[in-house]
């Protein structure tokens, strides 16, 4: 039953509140006998038990508190998850409670009230990925802005519209893998004959989440965020073991089985589509956010953000005399193509890097005057620019752009080839797709009145014969 505070005539139950273990003793009701509250929460475990000095059964709602001998009564208040602290600044909880899931996880689940409401953790989750999305899509697109990008903010978006559909993707796989974990490591701690909460196994997995906001990362999330998921893994296996009281190995265990499944099946899936068990070319021919595709990418900003305008770019060494690219942006990664084996009319582009803009658009010029009439694309390092389209007022979506098929003079015809087309998609594919796909990209061509295109991987750096083929 309920007492009544004498100070404000409150109804109240000692099991209302939550002490530090070991700093308050909880004495009998008949016969004064004291023990200590060393289990969860700062109570006697059991809660309910029969008195060692007059036997009768007492419950810890009915017995008399005292503060432990050597202790404050200050002391006696347990800490808290720094989460739920509302006396801190917001940021505060929020930073204190990241950095305590990743450095010592067993702390932040004793600290965890164990009536804490599993929403509370899920929201931590929710705001962290949020807040580390929010701000990977601000980086990306800041970047542009603060470099002054042309194109305003067509620059904005060909910087941060693959990345926020990535960004958006990657958060909606997250919560179904948070689930989908959930329910496998409650089931494991289940089989170990734990009969627990599935609100703690929630806490567990929610408040160690942050390490697997390193998929979120702009290029590089999809080759470090398995990094980040081990290291949530890890986190997650302490705070199980707290929660759960289970030996090292089951914890592990329990934290580890759905992460090691989805480790070994995208292992299996990459290895399957590699030697070819798809259709035969696999995952090679779809359209990735990866880094592979993102040196074609590059483009988007500088070319499709002009298209249909009057200034629009002729010759693809213009985006270098503004300094828009420079000369590295145009060799791919991997190639062996140098700034010093490229040539603009006599011009490397290693010697073109340090030439003064007025030289710099006199040498770009005299470069656009001697590209062929005739000759509906060029190459400038790795990449074959195809511009002649950029002028149509109804532009076919699966028009190309930009072919990265790497310099031959340098390089084997073999390999991956990238190409941007005029709405901004990419696509990728095996260097023996390339003629299939360049002969439906000649019949579209026809189509709208545009000359054929030779084979990119043909092209030199020779422009006066760059339309030859």
């Amino acid at each position: 039953a309920a007492r009544q505070c004498p100070s404000c005539d409150r109804p109240f139950k000692p099991s209302d509140f939550r002490f530090r273990p070991e700093t308050v003793r909880f004495c009998c009701p008949h016969c004064s006998q004291g023990y200590l509250g060393r289990g969860a929460d700062g109570f006697p475990d059991p809660r309910r038990f029969a008195c060692v000095f007059c036997d009768r059964v007492i419950d810890i709602d009915e017995m008399v508190l005292e503060v432990a001998q050597g202790v404050e009564e200050y002391q006696t208040k347990p800490d808290m998850i720094p989460w739920i602290e509302s006396h801190r600044p917001w940021p505060m909880r929020w930073g204190l409670t990241v950095w305590l899931a990743f450095s010592a996880p067993r702390t932040l689940m004793q600290r965890t009230p164990t009536d804490l409401s599993p929403r509370s953790a899920a929201a931590f989750m929710a705001v962290t990925q949020g807040l580390l999305a929010v701000g990977c899509l601000v980086a990306a697109g800041g970047m542009g802005i603060l470099l002054s990008l042309p194109g305003g903010v067509r620059a904005f978006g060909a910087l941060t519209g693959p990345g926020l559909l990535r960004l958006v993707l990657t958060l909606l796989a997250t919560v179904l893998f948070t689930a989908v974990w959930i329910v496998a490591a409650h089931a494991v701690v289940r089989r170990a004959g734990k009969k627990v909460s599935h609100a703690r196994t929630v806490q567990a997995i929610c408040f160690t989440s942050t390490p697997h906001a390193l998929w979120l990362l702009p290029a590089i999330g999809p080759f470090v965020g398995w990094v980040g998921t081990l290291i949530w893994a890890r986190s997650v296996a302490g705070a199980l073991a707290e929660v759960h009281s289970l030996p090292p190995k089951a914890a592990r265990r329990a934290a580890g089985v759905w992460p090691m499944a989805c480790l070994l099946l995208t292992a299996g899936l990459w290895g399957a589509s590699a030697s070819g068990l798809f259709g035969g070319r696999g995952a090679a021919e779809a359209e990735w956010f990866s880094t592979e595709t993102q040196s074609v990418s590059r483009f988007d900003a500088f070319l499709l953000g002009q298209a249909g305008l009057h200034d629009r770019v002729v010759y693809a060494g213009e985006l270098m005399v503004d300094g828009r690219l420079s000369p590295e942006q145009f060799l791919a990664p991997g190639s062996r193509t140098t700034l010093a084996g490229v040539e603009i009319v006599g011009v490397t582009l290693e010697q073109f890097e340090g030439l003064a803009p007025a030289r710099r658009l006199a040498v770009v010029q005299q470069a656009a005057d001697r590209l062929s009439p005739e000759a509906p694309s060029h190459r400038l390092g790795d990449f074959v620019f195809i511009l002649d389209g950029l002028m149509l007022e109804e532009r076919p979506a699966g028009l190309w752009v930009v072919v990265e098929a790497w310099d031959p003079s340098h390089n084997a015809p073999d390999g991956m080839v990238h190409v941007l087309h005029v709405d901004g998609s990419v696509r990728s594919m095996q260097s023996d797709s390339l003629p299939e796909a360049l002969d439906a990209q000649n019949r579209l061509r026809r189509e709208i009145g545009l000359p054929a295109l030779p084979d990119p991987r043909s092209l030199r750096h020779d422009l006066a014969t760059a339309g030859e083929g």
